[in-house]
């Protein structure tokens, strides 16, 4: 229901650093670029495997960024792992232009930073609110964040407060993240269902393989509409 803002990213990133890339390569870079050689250093400096259940911009993360995800590190521990002095950190990059523009990229992950970005999808939390009012005490929040959680919830209180506390679960405090099957058994518990009795309503496709592999139901958003009829179909309305 929140997302990050491509002009808040691009704020953050440093336009000049952005411009200066295109200058010199003469492309354009994208999100998906600048991640992917973010990803692709932190793994060359790591020497550890990809988390190979979560996938973000179409790449595995890093170990060390999934620990990120379910709380066992926080955001100052990663950045401090990413800017610390490898071998290879001048090597790596084709140029200190990348270098310096991938690394602006990283300090994404600064806990104000990442709250600072975020802003609400209007037609998605809008179907929330709906869902809440239409099915009270049926509607849950799963999401994906780090230890920063607290800080996202306190930013859109309005939004979080409509459904009690103990209806959200985050991946840093569950120990685990979607799209793996152990943060859907864990849901299940804690509300009391059964797999098919559970619907994950998610803008992410591989969250919503991963339910459907778990036996639950996925409806990936599209829009409201499309998502709406699909909910319906599926409760039998």
């Amino acid at each position: 229901m929140v997302k990050p803002v491509l002009a808040d990213v691009i704020w953050q990133i440093g336009p000049k650093k952005i411009l200066r890339y295109l200058w010199h390569y003469h492309k354009f870079t994208s999100r998906e670029f600048l991640q992917k050689r973010l990803f692709d250093y932190i793994n060359y400096c790591s020497q550890q495997p990809t988390h190979d259940s979560i996938i973000s911009c179409g790449q595995k993360i890093p170990l060390i960024v999934y620990e990120w995800v379910i709380g066992k590190i926080n955001s100052q521990q990663l950045l401090n792992f990413i800017h610390a002095d490898h071998p290879a950190k001048n090597s790596f990059f084709d140029s200190k232009i990348e270098r310096d523009l991938v690394f602006a990229a990283a300090n994404l992950f600064k806990t104000n930073i990442h709250i600072g970005i975020q802003r609400e999808i209007i037609t998605m939390s809008d179907l929330f609110k709906k869902c809440v009012q239409k099915y009270p005490g049926r509607v849950h929040i799963l999401s994906n964040w780090d230890l920063s959680c607290d800080l996202l919830v306190a930013r859109f209180a309005e939004l979080f407060g409509l459904v009690k506390p103990e209806d959200l679960i985050f991946s840093c405090y569950a120990g685990c993240a979607k799209p793996d099957h152990e943060i859907f058994n864990y849901a299940a518990q804690k509300f009391g269902l059964q797999n098919e009795q559970c619907i994950l309503i998610d803008d992410m496709p591989e969250n919503i393989n991963g339910i459907a592999q778990w036996g639950g139901h996925g409806i990936l958003y599209i829009d409201a509409n499309s998502t709406r009829r699909k909910l319906s179909e599926l409760i039998n309305e």
